[in-house]
């Protein structure tokens, strides 16, 4: 079985892509955030968690309260110096019928990205949502 590539960034600090190294930015018991690797946006973060699991859903409520608080930071970071949103993505699996790109450990994509007003009404309108 191939080993899990964020439980090696876990255990050693290195994804062993040699093109591109993993930085981990902060670390605790619970969770590490790196930058996403072979990211075009600047700025893209991935929250992973420690423990080998699926997905969050299976942490308790206060392990979810402090990943929360961590994310409301880097959200405000992003405001106060970047002036800019962000989008959270939840990634993680089962073990069967998953994407093959997909990594089956549980990770959120933190993605800084622009969306103001006018961008969310042209994109409601070419979805059709809202007239």
């Amino acid at each position: 079985m191939k080993e899990c590539v964020f439980c090696n960034i876990v255990k050693t600090g290195n994804n062993n892509n040699e093109k591109e190294k993993n930085v981990i930015l902060y670390e605790d018991d619970l969770v590490l955030i790196t930058q996403a690797t072979g990211s075009p946006v600047r700025g893209y973060l991935m929250i992973v968690t420690k423990q080998h699991i699926n997905g969050f859903a299976e942490l308790s409520k206060e392990e979810l309260k402090h990943i929360e608080k961590l994310i409301n930071i880097i959200k405000e970071f992003y405001k106060k110096y970047f002036h800019i949103d962000s989008i959270l993505l939840e990634h993680g699996s089962t073990e069967s019928g998953r994407h093959p790109q997909s990594i089956v450990h549980a990770h959120l994509h933190l993605i800084p990205f622009n969306f103001n007003e006018k961008i969310e009404t042209e994109l409601l309108i070419e979805l059709h949502l809202k007239f």
